[in-house]
């Protein structure tokens, strides 16, 4: 009959596993694209977005940056959540005033937000991003102070989207991509990284979709 293990020796293995997990793990990490990691933690927040929305049955706006906050390369790269002014009793959603809920996000540098032409797609097959939505509302920028003229989607108490509507698509696509934008015409450097060329037509770039009548997101570049 074998005799089991002593308490040092499972000591010896606790303290191996723990050593072998701290160096893998920031190895895994560093395998990990600022690209995914942003496209991951964007899609938590627009899950959280829509969580708050159903809890509070209140209308949740995320508001996505298309201007320059400062003179930087950070441009087109911010991101905050929104609730209506519980003060203002203004029906219309797109007027309404609104209190933060939330400090704006950053994307890491060297990552932006996509347009559609930033994607190959298929022939005829639209794809147009959050961004080039033709709705757009004044948001509380606190990055300068004041307010901007901002794309947004907005999430109703029943988890939804309601604001913008695209009647070609059940989608909006949110992307991201591993480039830099021209200060004067906006326009994805494509292939560009922090500044570096990478080369090739397209850049990398992940996309995610929110579903206009659940309002689910999902990470379709996966």
């Amino acid at each position: 009959m074998g005799r089991g293990f002593t308490l040092l020796e499972m000591l010896v293995v606790v303290v191996v596993l723990s050593i072998l997990l701290a160096i893998s793990v920031p190895m895994f990490t560093s395998m990990t694209s600022p690209r995914k990691s942003a496209a991951v933690s964007l899609k938590a927040s627009m899950e959280a977005a829509r969580a708050l929305a159903m809890r509070e049955g209140r209308d949740v706006y995320v508001a996505f940056t298309d201007d320059t906050p400062r003179e930087s390369e950070n441009c087109y790269s911010h991101w905050a959540m929104f609730l209506p002014d519980e003060t203002d009793l203004n029906p219309n959603p797109e007027t309404r005033e609104l209190v933060a809920a939330s400090g704006w996000e950053r994307l890491p540098d060297g990552v932006v937000f996509a347009l559609g032409e930033d994607f190959e797609v298929p022939s005829g097959v639209p794809l147009n991003t959050v961004l080039e939505a033709p709705v757009r509302r004044e948001f509380p920028f606190s990055l300068e102070g004041g307010e901007k003229e901002l794309p947004f989607l907005m999430f109703n108490e029943e988890g939804r989207i309601q604001y913008p509507q695209f009647y070609d698509t059940q989608f909006h696509y949110l992307g991201i991509v591993e480039g830099m934008y021209e200060k004067g015409s906006g326009r994805t450097m494509r292939g560009m990284r922090s500044g570096v060329e990478t080369g090739g037509e397209y850049p990398q770039a992940d996309c995610l979709h929110v579903n206009l009548y659940t309002g689910r997101v999902r990470l379709i570049t996966e």
